[in-house]
């Protein structure tokens, strides 16, 4: 059995600053736990990209909230997707992302440690996680 080759991800989430390399799947679940306690203390929902290194897709993901959310960038607008949760109210939920604050609507909201599965099998294989229902923004 052929291992798949290990890329690096890229954690991006502060627009002044810059990205964390990590270097494998356990450590980027590490990484991301730790960051959202962080941004739940402080009470700053952000949108944490990952990417891989050398590959042209993106994995966001909200952290910092009582709910998460997740956001896929595939190869072609296409494939330009959001989680899609439980939730049906037409409350809206919103997240830092490059120093700005964007609302989506509640639908997106999935559990914490769903999206943070989903962030490890992306940084395990670069491809979009099946764990999550997704639908198109």
């Amino acid at each position: 059995m052929t291992m798949p080759e290990q890329h690096a991800v890229l954690l991006a989430w502060n627009p002044t600053g810059e990205p964390v390399t990590v270097p494998t799947p356990d450590d980027v679940d590490e990484q991301l736990r730790a960051l959202h306690t962080r941004l739940l203390e402080a009470g700053t929902p952000t949108l944490v990209v990952l990417e891989r290194e050398n590959e042209h897709t993106s994995l966001a993901i909200g952290l910092g909230a009582d709910a998460a959310m997740a956001s896929w960038l595939g190869g072609d607008e296409t494939e330009d997707l959001v989680s899609q949760g439980t939730r049906t109210d037409q409350d809206f939920v919103a997240y830092l992302y490059a120093g700005a604050e964007s609302e989506y609507p509640a639908s997106v909201s999935i559990d914490l440690e769903d999206a943070l599965t989903a962030a490890r099998a992306y940084a395990s294989n670069g491809l979009r996680p099946t764990n999550l229902s997704w639908h198109a923004t």
